[in-house]
Order: structure tokens, then sequence, then C-alpha cells
């Protein structure tokens, strides 16, 4: 949803995924981007039929900060909700920006925050689903 982008605008990606006679053809909607545009929501609709990706970012409505869920203004209440209203099955990844001074543990131990925080809202919101398990 960033117009300088190729496919920057939804109605470019619809015009696109129109004219492929299949809906093998996959869309990712990432939640920071769909923000800026201003139509998080329409987003989530036009593209659920293509839809098997999403990645969950969050920011402070002035740029793409790559935020961790709760860092920043979306609501994620909301967020969490789109999945069943639009029958989605495909993943959700938390994207981030590391800090340049961060170290490693440091950043894992962020990450860890942002799926505790998105695992939460996801286990108030939709009890029936979860993100996957921590990996070993």
């Amino acid at each position: 949803m960033l117009p300088h982008l190729l496919f920057g605008n939804v109605s470019d990606m619809m015009f696109l995924l129109g004219k492929i006679k299949t809906n093998e053809v996959g869309a990712c909607l990432d939640t920071g981007h769909a923000r800026l545009s201003g139509d998080l929501d329409g987003v989530f609709h036009k593209l659920s039929s293509h839809l098997q990706l999403v990645h969950i970012s969050d920011h402070l409505d002035d740029w793409d900060a790559h935020l961790l869920p709760g860092e920043g203004s979306i609501e994620w209440l909301w967020v969490v909700d789109q999945p069943d209203r639009h029958q989605f099955v495909g993943e959700l990844i938390l994207e981030m920006a590391s800090r340049e001074k961060d170290s490693v543990a440091v950043t894992l131990a962020r990450v860890s925050r942002g799926r505790d925080f998105l695992a939460s809202v996801l286990e108030a919101q939709s009890p029936h689903l979860s993100l996957l398990p921590d990996q070993p």
C-alpha cells in the first residue's frame, strides 16, 4: 500500500489478480502498509480470496517503522478478528526492524514480547486460534 512501489495500490493488485484465472496466486497483506494507506479494513476485504500471508507489524501512523504488535498504534483486537471474518487460512508473520545497537539477546526478547502480546490479543478475541508454539 505504498504508491511508489509496484502494486503499491490495492487497485493495481486487484487488476492483476482479476486477470489471473486462478485463486492459487497468493497475496501478502502487510498490516503496517495497509494502515498507512488509510484502508486496512478495505485491504483485508479486497484481498481476502487471494490472501495467503499477513505480515504483522505496527507503527505510530507516520512511517513504516516495523514495530512489533503493541509498540505502535494499530488496533490489534480488530486485526486478529479479520482472519475469521475473511476465512483466512494462511500464515501470520511477525515483521520487525532491529535496533542498531541492540544485541541479539535484546532483539530476541523484543520478538518474544511482541509474540506474547499478539498471542494474548488472539486468545482474548479468538480462543480457538493460536500461534504456533515456540520452537526449541
